[in-house]
């Protein structure tokens, strides 16, 4: 979804789920809507679980992510992403 200057993506991620370090331009909001999610965030860990929100600058590098449950998430991205137009 698509407003005038933000990109809103939702997403599942599976239990035992780990995403490799990486670094993205944009500002994002993720907003855990189920389970239990744990970013880090320039080498600081965070839990981001049932109802929390975590907001992270562009450029930040994301050292990693695992889940330990089945998770849905919402993320907002500023400015839009180009590339989830045609998703």
């Amino acid at each position: 979804m698509h407003t005038e200057k933000n990109t809103i993506g939702f997403f599942i991620v599976e239990p035992s789920a780990l995403f490799s370090e990486y670094t993205q331009k944009y500002e994002k909001a993720s907003w855990a809507t189920e389970g239990k999610l744990k970013p880090m965030f320039n080498r600081d860990v965070i839990i981001l679980a049932l109802e929390m929100i975590a907001a992270k600058p562009s450029s930040t590098i994301i050292d990693s992510a695992q889940t330990r449950t089945y998770c849905e998430d919402a993320d907002v991205f500023y400015p839009i992403r180009e590339d989830y137009k045609n998703l």
